[in-house]
């Protein structure tokens, strides 16, 4: 099967038809999906992330007081702790359900920072060092920022363990 592609009115120019491309699929989480939705989630999750840290920088610039920019150092700071103490979990136990003294204070500590993210804005609003409208963005903005990262985690977390 030949198409014309006519580039002057004088000489068409044939080539042949080209086969689109196959669609190909991943599996994540033990779910069959398309690349282009995994790729389209992707930069969903990004602008997400780029709309909640953009809240947290509007909080600050918008209302002259760079206070609930120590938000985003508890955004940097709780994943740590999990990290820290995933090294030591028993990956290879027979019971899945194990967890030792590390991982469970690795995520007390984790919690501390999500609840500090959330928190530290109410108690700068109730002493009025910011205003109430950069309170609500910089909630807002961690709200988001955190669910990006859960979400990210949910989808993305076990991509290597099929088996």
């Amino acid at each position: 099967q030949m198409t014309s592609l006519t580039l002057h009115s004088a000489c068409p120019v044939y080539f042949p038809a080209l086969p689109l491309p196959h669609n190909p699929t991943l599996r994540v989480n033990g779910w069959t999906t398309n690349t282009n939705t995994l790729g389209a989630s992707i930069i969903a999750l990004a602008f997400v992330l780029a709309v909640g840290f953009l809240l947290v920088i509007l909080s600050c610039a918008l209302y002259h007081n760079w206070w609930p920019l120590f938000v985003v150092a508890t955004y940097v700071l709780a994943p740590l702790p999990n990290a820290l103490s995933a090294r030591c979990a028993g990956g290879d136990d027979l019971m899945s359900d194990y967890h030792n003294g590390a991982v469970d204070a690795g995520e007390f500590i984790t919690g501390i920072f999500i609840v500090t993210g959330f928190c530290l804005p109410l108690v700068l609003a109730h002493a009025e060092v910011i205003t109430i409208p950069a309170m609500v963005m910089s909630i807002i903005g961690g709200i988001l920022v955190y669910g990006t990262i859960i979400a990210y985690t949910h989808f993305f977390a076990n991509e290597g363990e099929d088996f």
